[in-house]
């Protein structure tokens, strides 16, 4: 079964959200589809921390998905993210923020808690994005809304 998963920055990807338990990422994945599926089979990885919350949870604080030679479809902001060249890329994080950071292989728009990963840094090809909790944004500018149709 192919699945299509919408990257929301800062919050998302698919039915995979930050501060989930690893239960309730289980349960979003069953959600998904009636025949057994895992994280890896879409890509998805999830990173649950040791440290427990106040709750006494271990939360996911990270989420990623690969992009390339992925055969389920990834969107972001409606567009699909497979195979997405770096340019590509670089373009549509520009409409996030006009604040993308470029690293070694990685574009960034952290108050927007979204990262596009390079394999290696002379890929011409995006690998994954990560969501991550978006960094305090500089306090002349209101952070990025994302979801519910809000961009």
């Amino acid at each position: 079964m192919k699945c299509t998963l919408e990257i929301v920055p800062g919050q998302s990807i698919g039915p995979f959200r930050l501060g989930m338990t690893m239960q309730e990422i289980e349960e979003a994945l069953r959600s998904l589809s009636p025949e057994a599926l895992t994280l890896d089979d879409l890509g998805v990885i999830a990173t649950i921390p040791d440290e427990q919350t106040p709750d006494g949870e271990n939360r996911c604080n990270k989420l990623e998905i690969r992009v390339f030679n992925n055969d389920h479809t990834v969107l972001l902001l409606g567009q699909s993210m497979n195979n997405i060249s770096n340019s590509d890329a670089a373009r549509l994080l520009s409409t996030i923020s006009p604040d993308v950071r470029h690293s070694y292989a990685c574009l960034s728009v952290t108050e927007a808690g979204i990262e596009a990963i390079r394999w290696e840094h002379s890929d011409a090809s995006i690998y994954c994005f990560f969501v991550i909790p978006p960094a305090a944004p500089c306090k002349d500018k209101p952070p990025p809304v994302f979801g519910s149709g809000a961009n």
